[in-house]
């Protein structure tokens, strides 16, 4: 099951140390929403963090179907 689309918005202004809250949103294949709330460091490259959060969140839901697929669910 697939992460097909990725996004992610900036709060409209930084913490007062510069961090800004970055909120991602994921969806899979069957149009499920996957949101994300972190607060990132200055300098963060955000897109970089979002593809490798949209590739954990597939991977995650792949062993899911797996699981449940051969009955090792939890």
């Amino acid at each position: 099951m697939p992460i097909v689309a990725s996004s992610f918005v900036l709060a409209p202004a930084p913490e007062s140390d510069g961090r800004s809250y970055v909120t991602e949103m994921h969806i899979d294949q069957y149009d499920v929403p996957y949101p994300i709330e972190y607060l990132a460091d200055v300098g963060a490259d955000y897109n970089t963090i979002m593809a490798n959060r949209a590739t954990q969140i597939s991977a995650d839901l792949v062993q899911a179907e797996l699981n449940a697929v051969l009955g090792n669910g939890t």
